[in-house]
């Protein structure tokens, strides 16, 4: 996949992490330490493996393919500058982290690049098949395993990072926090990224409304119901929603901008492996509702190239949460 990726916008949301005692009340029933049976199978029906999400060998070729890299600056300058100030490492690679719902590896790799070690771990055996077959990076090691049962040992690892995951643990994310805490070593760090929804500019301002609004008939009316998150309300959750147990300290949230430019042929890739887009085909395998995307994609652009010719811009906000555990 052809794709650059650029910083356009860095606005900074440093907010104190507010307390919710009614969301924390609602989301302790999740503890490690419930014995309720209703917590578990809530727990589970919520994990994409159990929920058929990201399985099979042709949806995670399709996510290796078409999803894209974090941003690679963002990564630099945010989150390992972070983590050099917690863990007071500030050259050199770090030592061992852990890239949770690793998908086919596209954060690990980056990830690896200021990591003695990484270990990426996902629930979708298909995905780590994939990432393995991907891999060429020596100090990356994938393995199977829960996000709310990490396969590492206690007080291992300097660094968790989940990205483009953490929408999909809204219902367990007290439980998430403390299994990360079990991981991290003293003043290790979670960090938290994710791409929301592409808009997409264009020089006439009139083309690029009406890409934008057609994409969003596509990603927030027919295939809404098809997420198992709420796609709708992923600022709101990143920005505000996610409570930190007492275990973590100096919480920094941040919204930023990225500019993406590829084929449109490679935007279709991208929805394709959308897991919305895939619960649909799973769901209406006889409708085929990309073909017709493209084409009217084509014809609002005015263009005569074909998908594989024609290049678009499209920016997304970033979210981006570190967190810091206790020392």
């Amino acid at each position: 996949m052809m794709l650059t990726s650029q910083v356009c916008r860095f606005h900074c949301l440093c907010m104190f992490e507010w307390q919710c005692k009614t969301m924390l009340h609602s989301r302790c029933v999740l503890q490690r330490c419930c014995k309720q049976p209703v917590c578990s199978s809530l727990v589970q029906s919520r994990t994409y493996s159990s929920s058929g999400e990201f399985q099979g060998q042709e949806h995670a070729a399709l996510y290796n393919k078409y999803r894209p890299k974090p941003d690679e600056t963002l990564v630099s300058k945010v989150v390992m500058d972070y983590v050099r100030k917690k863990t007071g490492l500030h050259s050199g690679r770090l030592g061992i982290a852990v890239d949770v719902a690793c998908g086919s590896g596209q954060a690990t790799e980056v990830i690896a690049g200021h990591l003695n070690k990484v270990i990426g771990v996902d629930a979708s055996e298909s995905q780590i098949t994939e990432a393995k077959r991907a891999n060429t990076t020596g100090n990356i090691e994938y393995r199977c395993g829960f996000a709310n049962s990490l396969p590492v040992s206690d007080n291992s690892v300097n660094l968790v990072t989940c990205f483009q995951a953490a929408h999909y643990m809204d219902l367990f994310f007290t439980k998430f926090c403390h299994e990360v805490s079990r991981v991290l070593t003293k003043n290790g760090c979670l960090a938290i990224y994710t791409m929301d929804k592409h808009d997409i500019i264009h020089a006439d301002e009139k083309i690029a409304k009406q890409l934008s609004g057609f994409y969003n008939q596509l990603y927030h009316g027919t295939l809404k119901d098809y997420f198992v998150y709420d796609c709708m309300n992923r600022q709101d959750l990143y920005m505000h929603k996610f409570v930190f147990p007492n275990q973590f300290k100096d919480v920094k949230r941040y919204q930023l901008m990225t500019m993406n430019t590829m084929t449109v042929a490679d935007f279709i890739g991208f929805i394709t492996s959308l897991s919305g887009y895939q619960k649909h085909l799973r769901e209406h395998p006889d409708q085929d509702i990309i073909t017709g995307f493209q084409q009217r994609f084509l014809e609002i652009l005015q263009v005569e190239t074909s998908a594989q010719e024609t290049i678009i811009q499209l920016t997304a906000p970033v979210y981006i949460i570190l967190a810091c555990k206790e020392g």
